[in-house]
């Protein structure tokens, strides 16, 4: 089931109902004004507004599975991406949607996509990619989705000199540049700027200690503005839910 809100009353506008399974988010495409679904983790299809029923739409199968597809103000075209690290423009991975990948898959073997951003660094639109190795390390990939001044590059997130501390939220703030916020199991907030030349910047600048929050637990940061953002988290004493608003 999909189904549209407002934003401003909560009121549900409109829905779709679909016999075949949605396998990631629905996304809006600004230029074409066509919804994007992936269906059954490697079908992918589209439909307007008007559209009555998803269960007619012509459905593309694809020879890999689907992770998700993206869009954002930054990019003209969606972007598809796939669970090896492959992304891909709609067109170009709709085209191609029958054809193996023939470039060496840009994340390690057993390694996860947890979270993906499109971005705009240097004038190139980034997919960034929040993954997890199967020895359980974050890693932040950033690729080019167009060949360009941009190399692909890829960030570990641990902080090598403080042991046991731990990664429990990130986000990426972008605006005029594009900064990379992680929250950790001690309670400090850090942001860096990205890209980062060198692996010995991060994890950059401590902005903020956080106490409102438990730092047990995973927390869900949002970014508000250029300079604010809402940090999401248990309470500080793990009965409950708390939140928290830092200033950049």
């Amino acid at each position: 089931m999909v189904i549209r809100y407002k934003l401003s009353d909560q009121k549900q506008v409109s829905s779709w109902s679909s016999k075949d399974k949605l396998s990631a988010s629905v996304v809006f495409d600004s230029v074409s004004l066509r919804y994007i679904g992936v269906f059954n983790a490697n079908q992918l299809s589209t439909w307007e507004e008007s559209c009555v029923h998803l269960n007619d739409l012509k459905k593309l199968k694809f020879a890999s599975a689907i992770d998700r597809v993206l869009t954002s103000p930054c990019s003209a075209e969606p972007v598809v991406v796939f669970p090896s690290g492959h992304i891909a423009p709609l067109q170009l991975a709709l085209d191609k949607r029958k054809q193996p990948f023939t470039k060496a898959p840009p994340l390690k073997e057993g390694e996860t996509i947890n979270d993906a951003q499109l971005v705009s660094l240097i004038g190139s639109v980034v997919v960034a990619l929040f993954t997890t190795t199967a020895q359980n390390v974050p890693r932040l990939h950033l690729l080019p989705v167009h060949p360009g001044l941009l190399a692909p590059s890829c960030l570990q997130l641990t902080r090598k000199a403080e042991r046991g501390v731990t990664l429990i939220g990130h986000t990426l703030v972008a605006h005029d540049s594009c900064s990379l916020l992680t929250l950790w199991s001690d309670g400090q907030l850090f942001s860096v700027e990205l890209p980062t030349r060198e692996a010995e910047q991060f994890p950059g600048r401590l902005l903020a200690t956080l106490t409102s929050i438990s730092a047990r637990h995973k927390a869900a940061i949002l970014p508000l503005s250029p300079s604010h953002v809402a940090v999401y988290g248990a309470d500080a004493s793990e009965e409950g839910k708390g939140e928290c608003k830092s200033h950049l």
